[in-house]
């Protein structure tokens, strides 16, 4: 139900503690890694070549045994420091990760309030730090007013094209992150949202007074949520967003909505929607860069949208440097804008593979659900996936 690890970090702090070497060879498939390797010298390089050498390695072991592979490892290394937050995680209201995955009232598994019991145990388990939530494409038509309080009407999910019960909203959605222990990170509609309607969601979360803060307590919860985290947006720079901005719309847009959303809570940590393009990421920090604490930028890299075969591990595992590639530029970006040790980078959505989505690039046309629903199996998905 959870996927894409949420990436919130102060680079260059990025790799957890590795040995300065680990070398892998073999006589055959490992020719392959090779010339990458060994161009990677920095530990943050180092840290993709562990992940790399070693899908290599489990592929050779597995091959037979007339495979000749040799490990090397040099101990030693002083630990290198990292932020938790690399261990969060997204939920949107897609398929059945919402209904039906953590939320599912009446079911034998549920608790008293309709949350998966044995989903909270295994994000527990897995000390996830940071959730982000709700979206995804699914925020850039979602209106948040729709799911509070107790008179909630189903309504079309317009990125998603099926009917959302409204049933998990802002107020359930804040209750699972405090069951399970994490932290709430609210992401916002930029698409067909407004700005107000931005900050009044910053007001209904964090204030104690004001119309939405009343709202909030008439609902049952008279004290503040006092969510930490939120951006303005997802993707909004992609065609396939709805709601797709120009970089001359999205810059006043992600300013005015900072202001307005800071008015209601100064104390908040704001993000934006990015990318490591420098056209459209540098002209938003020039004109917004003093309102935010992060850049949002998003990665998929073997793509199989309208291909019922997903890649495989060692398809994944080449590609396994694009996320680093991916934040260096960005890095350069913020450095030429003057933010390089002002706002930090959260790759708060990735993944090695790509989603399925038959017809999703034909709004005419339409998703083909029962083409989706072959690759909807939990068996298809490995460590290349995480």
């Amino acid at each position: 139900c959870l996927y894409q690890f949420c990436v919130l970090t102060s680079l260059p702090v990025w790799s957890p503690a590795l040995p300065p070497e680990a070398r892998f060879t073999t006589q055959d498939s490992l020719d392959l890694f090779q010339s990458s390797i060994n161009k990677r010298q920095t530990m943050r390089h180092k840290a993709f070549n562990l992940i790399l050498a070693a899908g290599a390695f489990l592929l050779v072991c597995t091959a037979g045994a007339s495979a000749q592979t040799s490990l090397s490892v040099k101990p030693g290394v002083e630990r290198s420091e990292y932020n938790r937050m690399i261990f969060g995680a997204f939920l949107e209201h897609f398929d059945n990760q919402v209904y039906g995955g953590v939320f599912s009232p009446g079911s034998p598994l549920a608790d008293e309030d309709g949350f998966r019991k044995d989903v909270i145990e295994a994000v527990k388990e897995l000390k996830v730090p940071i959730v982000r939530w709700p979206g995804g494409c699914f925020v850039s038509a979602y209106h948040w007013k729709d799911a509070v309080g107790p008179d909630r009407q189903s309504v079309w999910d317009k990125a998603w094209q099926v009917e959302d019960p409204n049933t998990f909203g802002t107020d359930e959605f804040v209750k699972w992150c405090r069951k399970v222990g994490c932290e709430p990170f609210i992401c916002t509609n930029a698409g067909t949202g407004t700005m107000e309607e931005m900050s009044d969601w910053v007001e209904y979360c964090n204030q104690t007074v004001g119309k939405f803060a009343r709202q909030r307590a008439a609902n049952g919860h008279p004290e503040p949520f006092n969510v930490k985290y939120w951006s303005i947006g997802n993707e909004n720079w992609g065609m396939h967003e709805l709601g797709e901005k120009s970089i001359d719309e999205w810059c006043p847009l992600v300013t005015e909505s900072a202001k307005l959303m800071l008015s209601a809570d100064k104390n908040i940590t704001l993000f934006a929607a990015a990318t490591s393009n420098r056209d459209w990421t540098y002209p938003l920090l020039k004109k917004a860069g003093y309102l935010l604490d992060f850049v949002s930028i998003h990665g998929y890299w073997v793509w199989h949208d309208m291909s019922k075969d997903p890649g495989t591990y060692l398809q994944c595992m080449i590609r396994t440097d694009s996320p680093e590639t991916e934040i260096s530029k960005t890095i350069s970006i913020l450095d030429e804008a003057g933010f390089g040790n002002k706002i930090k980078i959260a790759f708060d959505e990735w993944n090695l593979r790509g989603w399925y989505h038959p017809g999703i690039a034909d709004l005419k046309k339409g998703y083909d659900y029962a083409a989706r629903r072959e690759n909807d199996l939990a068996y298809t998905y490995t460590m290349a996936d995480a």
